[in-house]
């Protein structure tokens, strides 16, 4: 993975810049946070893997009334540069530092719960197999019914190549969403290396 998620300056640089060299992130949060409205609950609890700087958590609890926010992300200072940024929103977020590649990665993690996203960052993951392990516990930790949506940098259709690295071509996400039982598997908003892919947690 990726050590310049280390440096402080780095994210700082990052946080302020993205959206602006990154403008369609814009309309993928609009469609993420418009999803969690939609949910059938009046308090959404959701949790965000690999959450960064905190700028989708700051679209979901700006947008989502009574949301309770869990971002996690394996860089500390990623970590605390978004607890800074969502320092009024304390009582209704967390942030912890956790490495997904690990296989424990869900301990201590709130279950049952209304929706998992993310947004441009599993594939830093490097290697698919670690993006599939949290896709299928990610299943794990939604209430049936519950939304899973990544919004992932992706291969782009007419590309040769199926996978580079962390990334592959949407039909990959969407199998693999199909194989873990979720339902409404769908990709809503795709703009060819960039796509929101997201399903519901089959009911049993």
């Amino acid at each position: 993975m990726n050590h310049r998620f280390h440096d402080r300056d780095w994210v700082e640089n990052y946080a302020e810049t993205i959206t602006t060299r990154r403008p369609e992130r814009v309309e993928a949060f609009a469609h993420i946070v418009k999803q969690v409205q939609a949910l059938e609950s009046d308090s959404p609890t959701v949790i965000e893997l690999a959450a960064g700087p905190g700028l989708l958590a700051s679209a979901l609890l700006d947008g989502v009334d009574g949301l309770q926010y869990v971002g996690v992300d394996y860089s500390p200072a990623m970590v605390h540069f978004a607890e800074n940024k969502m320092a009024d929103y304390k009582a209704r977020c967390q942030f912890l530092c956790v490495d997904l590649r690990k296989e424990n990665w869900a301990e201590g993690l709130p279950t049952q719960v209304d929706a998992i996203v993310s947004n441009m960052a599993l594939h830093d993951l490097d290697e698919l197999k670690f993006v599939e392990a949290v896709y299928q516990k990610s299943a794990e930790l939604l209430k049936p019914g519950g939304l899973f949506l990544n919004a992932e940098l992706v291969v782009k259709p007419e590309s040769e190549e199926d996978v580079d690295g962390g990334k592959a071509k949407v039909g990959w996400h969407l199998e693999v969403l199909n194989g873990l039982g979720f339902e409404k598997i769908e990709c809503p908003l795709d703009f060819g290396h960039y796509a929101c892919i997201q399903g519901h947690c089959g009911k049993g």
